[in-house]
């Protein structure tokens, strides 16, 4: 065993204890774990005996299918990142805007290299374990290669922002500020791969073989338990990597990080008493018990169905086995004088296991989505009464979604500490999907990320037919006179950008205007040498009419003319929003009638 360094506040055998100790404690929650996993993948009754001749124990989807309609409804759309700052001056809203396009283009890159979104893994595991764990870190390897080189374009990026398996998951609360005191990541993992990704040799006690020589023991394990340890102790933050039965990285302090690199976002949270399997609860957790009953219920219909048309037949002989049964329809049973033939039958009514069902899918409901959150209608529902169900679906991910945000909000905050601290002058070229959509191309470095820590993220779910919903509501309200059209665009558009929305609209609006248009064609007409300008001013018509068609003039120019014309050609012609017809403006406040 490795010996511990010189000033660690605790040792191997320190962790080991702690870790002991937080896997009781975690030990229900485990269970609950792998019980939800089993029901996502629909292997809850896997572990039953075998079922009896005649029985059948349903299974139906109804855990599969909400945690993938959630999943759906808030992973449709990437989330919004604004950075909060005053950006008053041109400087400040350039080095905003670059802020943001960082956060974006980190996360984008992350999830290029692993070959996953990030964002999926979180909100899948956010809502089935309801633990959404997440981490940011600054890898020191790749930063000091980046070190090596004074090409930008060579550098890769050393920040880290991956989504964590909650199930290899063991916090301890206590820390600053209502944190956690302790986070450890711990899993037993083969020998190679640690080996592999940390650059060293997992070293075990060595034994001498039948020639003398030293070798490992022939039972050392090809897996060993690997534990990321991080804790505050005092007011610092101390790291530490065990593989096996010794250090890999000793317990070092960590002066560049305030924070623990680990974010924990729960799905239902409730207070954080001494039972960490009620800290977080999943999204099926108030479908377990109604779900099992609706699937009980539906087994037992199968059965009644099968018994009803497939009933017992009871023979009564003076011989044994003398009466020929044949069961298929039509076919004749002959019997002799003494004998009868009969099927067995309960007494009775049976049961109205049809109106049992019903009463448990209502109790699935109202523990999950609608049908209509899942683009099924309701019968004999009105329209008002079918808004208010999907109302209700909508109520049940606001919290879960509230959440996402706060941890995608605190790990913004923490890439952009840790670019400022590690990457102060060292420039990162990035690229990525940013607000508008579109890719591009960054160049940054972390001093220009300085002060820019506050953030703010959006998340928004799509729901059925929300958006004819929003356009409806959004066109009702700047017809009454509500709200301004650019908040219309934002709100109720999903408009992003509305400022450049309007700019597009205006440009389209004169684009149309045939005076414009005729302008600018005969000014390109004229720079492509087609048209004398004096010749020009000459030929135009008391009616206005523009240039003439030059004799020779090539079909291709013809057909360059049309469609939308490059800005350009008549921005120095736009009209003042004072002298623009009234349909042509875009006002910023409705107009008092």
């Amino acid at each position: 065993m490795a010996k511990d360094s010189p000033g660690s506040p605790f040792t191997l055998e320190d962790i080991k204890r702690d870790y002991d100790a937080l896997r009781r404690d975690f030990k229900k929650r485990d269970r609950l774990f792998d019980l939800y996993e089993n029901l996502y993948f629909l292997e809850h009754y896997t572990d039953n005996p075998e079922e009896e001749e005649g029985e059948h124990q349903v299974t139906l989807p109804i855990y599969t299918n909400h945690i993938n309609m959630a999943l759906s409804m808030v992973t449709q759309k990437p989330p919004l990142i604004n950075i909060i700052y005053d950006d008053t001056s041109k400087a400040d809203a350039k080095r905003k805007g670059q802020t943001e396009k960082f956060l974006y283009a980190a996360r984008y890159m992350n999830n290029t290299i692993a070959g996953r979104n990030f964002f999926y893994d979180q909100t899948f595991n956010l809502f089935l374990f309801g633990w959404g764990v997440t981490r940011t870190l600054w890898d020191p390897d790749i930063d000091e290669r980046n070190k090596e080189t004074d090409d930008e374009d060579e550098r890769e990026l050393p920040l880290i922002w991956q989504s964590i398996n909650p199930k290899h998951i063991y916090c301890r609360p206590g820390g600053p500020r209502g944190g956690w005191r302790t986070v450890m990541f711990a899993l037993n993992r083969p020998v190679t791969e640690i080996e592999s990704e940390m650059g060293v040799k997992v070293k075990f006690p060595l034994v001498r073989d039948n020639r003398g020589r030293f070798a490992r023991k022939p039972e050392d394990p090809t897996e060993v338990l690997f534990i990321d340890y991080w804790t505050w102790w005092g007011r610092d933050i101390y790291h530490a990597i065990i593989a096996g039965e010794e250090f890999i990285k000793h317990p070092t302090k960590m002066p560049e990080y305030t924070f623990i690199p680990y974010t924990i976002a729960f799905c239902i949270p409730t207070p954080l008493g001494p039972y960490p399997e009620r800290w977080g609860l999943s999204f099926l957790f108030a479908l377990r018990d109604s779900t099992e009953d609706l699937e009980r219920a539906m087994s037992r219909l199968l059965r009644v169905i099968g018994m009803y048309g497939d009933p017992t037949i009871v023979t009564e002989s003076e011989q044994p086995g003398n009466i020929d049964i044949d069961k298929r329809i039509g076919s004749v049973i002959d019997i002799k004088t003494g004998e009868k033939v009969y099927y067995l039958h309960s007494q009775g009514s049976p049961p109205d296991l049809l109106r049992a069902i019903e009463f448990f899918r209502g109790q699935v409901q109202e523990s999950g989505f609608p049908s209509v959150s899942l683009g099924m209608g309701v019968a004999g529902a009105s329209g008002y009464a079918t808004n208010l169900l999907q109302e209700g679906g909508r109520v049940k991910i606001e919290v879960p979604v509230q959440n996402l945000q706060l941890a995608w909000q605190a790990d913004n905050e923490k890439m952009l500490r840790l670019f400022y601290t590690f990457s102060r002058d060292e420039k990162l070229v990035m690229s990525g999907p940013f607000k508008t959509g579109k890719y591009e191309r960054i160049s940054i470095k972390g001093s220009d990320v300085k002060g820019l820590w506050h953030n703010e993220v959006v998340i928004e779910p799509k729901f059925v037919l929300d958006e004819r919903r929003d356009m409806d509501i959004g066109v009702t309200g700047v017809r009454e006179g509500f709200w301004s059209k650019r908040y219309a665009q934002e709100k109720y558009g999903h408009i992003e950008d509305p400022e450049l929305e309007a700019e597009r609209m205006r440009d389209e609006a004169v684009e149309n205007d045939p005076r414009i248009r005729e302008a600018a064609v005969t000014r390109r007409l004229i720079r492509e040498g087609m048209l004398d300008p004096e010749q020009d001013m000459t030929q135009q018509g008391g009616n206005g009419s523009g240039a003439k068609r030059p004799p020779g003039r090539p079909e291709e120019l013809d057909v360059g003319l049309r469609g939308p014309i490059p800005r350009d050609e008549y921005t120095d012609m736009l009209p003042q929003e004072a002298e623009m017809p009234m349909e042509m403006r875009m006002p910023l406040e409705p107009r008092e009638a």
